[in-house]
């Protein structure tokens, strides 16, 4: 077997452009990141008032439930288990 000799820092340095790149681009895809890409266009106005009646309803049955609880201005308690 041939011994081969590398220099890591001379293709570190020809290439730092294209990997520095390359790992801009991955961003969104690494777990240690984030668990998904950030939303880049805006909701459009339906999606936005059904998510919003949506987060009102669960409210409201949270509420019903006692699974959360109003004690104050800014303070609730929520039952987990």
């Amino acid at each position: 077997m041939k011994e081969r000799s590398f220099e890591y820092e001379a293709f570190q340095e020809q290439n730092r452009d294209k990997l520095v790149r390359l790992w801009l681009e991955q961003s969104p895809y690494r777990a240690s990141d984030s668990p998904r890409p950030v939303r880049r266009r805006p909701r459009d106005p339906i999606e936005s008032e059904v998510l919003t009646h949506l987060a009102k309803i669960r409210l409201e049955q949270a509420l019903a439930t006692q699974e959360l609880v109003i004690l104050g201005p800014r303070r609730y308690r929520l039952r987990v288990f």
